[in-house]
Order: structure tokens, then C-alpha cells, then sequence
């Protein structure tokens, strides 16, 4: 009868008992592909393990050759965020998300969402969690009640880069090399832009303007034309409808910006000096009237 109680024992306390190291970070998904330029989401996810968790730390460590992160945004999970820092220079992250206090996380939960951009393209990149263990404060950690780390594994993610499709084609240029019969270019570009997630191409006409003298006329208006001149106009300018004889011949007399302020700080000096006199005189009349309540009563 003892053993068996010696047995029973024992079972119950391997069944109770907790490891010292219980929770793990780590992103979903695991590994991603996409394309040079293109911006993504990971999530980042907590896995307490049971663990009553009051906060983390979180410390990311990247390789800005091939990665750029745009942003990181927490969820509800955790209602307090604090020193978000991102180095894009160094390929560095951290942020501190926090409970307040006698609230905790026990559910296997997204914590918050990683935007990554991806700069050149690569066969296979990391972005990575810096942990060396529960004995480093410098490092990601996992943090429940009385400060205690309980992060045992922190799993990265994989990214492969992939170039742009066309951008290794050549162009070939049959252009005349004679530049003078040529008074202007047309140059059509493709630009690409980052729109929510993905990527557009719009074809844009860059028109190279004229030597400087000519006239540059714009067809959708017909009664109007620029000259393009380096040289300063010293003549009068005139104003007039198209057809329309004359103009503004005599220049606009300038005018003073601050002159209705100063009229305006006039007057408000002048009110100021009328309210100042109206108090003093109150002033004394009340001690006048205080002098004559006080000599009525040593006569009495």
C-alpha cells in the first residue's frame, strides 16, 4: 500500500509540473515568396504554452541588403506598445508589448503584423528573432509573473527574392546620332509604384522643352503659347484678353501688409490706456471711501 502511494505521488507531481522555459515566437507563414520591390505581411505569432504571459520583447535582426521593413503594427493582444525602433541602415527591429497590470495571455495569439519590402533579389534571406537564451535581458524575451523568461524557441522566416519579369531585357536604341535636326524628344518610361500590396505600371511621355527663345504652344489651347526665355524681361508687362486692345499700362502701387495690424495695435493700445484710467480711478474712490468708513469710526 506505501508504494503504491509513492507511486501515485510521483505521477501527480510530473503531471503538475511546468518546464522552466515554455513559450515560443514565430511568424506565419514561415517562408514566403515575392518580388523585387514588392511589400509584404508576416504575422508574428506567441505560442504561451500554457504560460500566463504579461509581456515581450521583441528583438528582429534582418540583412538590409535584401530586406527593407516598412512597418510594424501590434494587434489587440497586448494594449501597451513601447520603443518601437527600426533600422534599416544596421537591419535591426525591436518593440516591447506590454499588459497592464493583473491582465495575461494564455492563447496561442498574433501579436502583431511585420511589413517587409523586398530590395534585391536573393535565392533565400532570413528575418530572424536575436534569442541567445532566457539568461540574456538583451535579446527577445518571453516575460509572465515576477519577471521570469520563459521564451525556450524563437523561429525566424524565409524569404526568397525574386527579380522583376522583363527587367534584364535589353532595349535596342536605332536613334540618328545627327542631334541638331531635332528640336525636341519624346521619351516614353515605365514607372512602377507601390499600391496597397502590389505593384503598377503606368506609361508616362516626358517631353524634353525647347532652346531657350522658342515658342512652346500647348494644342488644347490654341489662343495661348509660352515663350521659354533665359533673358530678363525689362519692359512692362501687359494684361488683356486674346483680341483685346490695351492692357494694365501703369504699375500697382505696393502695398503695405502691415498696416491694418498697426492700425489694429493702435486701437487696442487705445482701449487698453481707457480701461487702466477707469481702474485707477475706481482704485481711489474705493480708498477715499474706506479712509472716510474708518475716520467715522475713531470719531464715534
Amino acid at each position: 500500500m506505501k508504494k503504491i502511494l509513492v507511486v501515485l505521488a510521483v505521477i501527480m507531481f510530473l503531471v503538475h509540473a511546468k518546464p522552466v522555459q515554455a513559450a515560443r515566437l514565430l511568424f506565419s507563414p514561415e517562408t514566403m515568396s515575392l518580388t523585387q520591390g514588392e511589400t509584404v505581411s508576416v504575422g508574428l505569432l506567441l505560442d504561451p504554452e500554457g504560460e500566463a504571459i504579461i509581456g515581450t520583447d521583441v528583438f528582429l535582426q534582418f540583412d538590409p541588403r535584401f530586406l527593407e521593413l516598412a512597418k510594424i503594427e501590434k494587434t489587440n493582444t497586448f494594449p501597451n506598445q513601447y520603443a518601437l525602433t527600426i533600422n534599416n541602415q544596421t537591419g535591426r527591429a525591436k518593440f516591447a508589448l506590454v499588459h497592464p497590470l493583473g491582465s495575461y495571455t494564455r492563447a496561442y495569439t498574433k501579436i502583431a503584423e511585420v511589413f517587409v519590402k523586398g530590395k534585391s533579389p536573393v535565392s533565400s534571406t532570413v528575418l530572424a528573432f536575436n534569442f541567445t537564451g532566457a539568461t540574456s535581458t538583451n535579446d527577445s524575451n518571453v516575460v509572465v509573473d515576477k519577471g521570469r523568461d520563459v521564451l525556450r524557441q524563437a523561429q525566424g522566416a524565409v524569404f526568397t527574392i525574386n527579380p522583376v519579369p522583363g527587367a534584364s531585357q535589353s532595349v535596342d536604341n536605332t536613334s540618328n546620332t545627327d542631334d541638331t535636326d531635332s528640336d525636341s524628344t519624346d521619351i516614353a518610361s515605365d514607372t512602377e509604384g507601390e499600391v496597397a500590396g502590389g505593384t503598377t505600371t503606368t506609361n508616362v511621355a516626358i517631353t524634353v522643352p525647347p532652346p531657350s527663345g522658342q515658342v512652346l504652344s500647348f494644342p488644347e489651347a490654341s489662343n495661348t503659347t509660352i515663350a521659354l526665355t533665359n533673358e530678363p524681361d525689362n519692359q512692362d508687362s501687359t494684361l488683356g484678353k486674346p483680341g483685346a486692345a490695351g492692357g494694365l499700362s501703369s504699375p500697382v502701387a505696393p502695398v503695405n501688409p502691415f498696416a491694418k495690424n498697426q492700425g489694429i495695435g493702435l486701437l487696442l493700445l487705445l482701449v487698453g490706456l481707457v480701461l487702466t484710467y477707469i481702474v485707477i480711478r475706481l482704485v481711489r474712490a474705493y480708498l477715499k471711501r474706506k479712509e472716510e468708513s474708518l475716520a467715522s469710526d475713531v470719531s464715534a
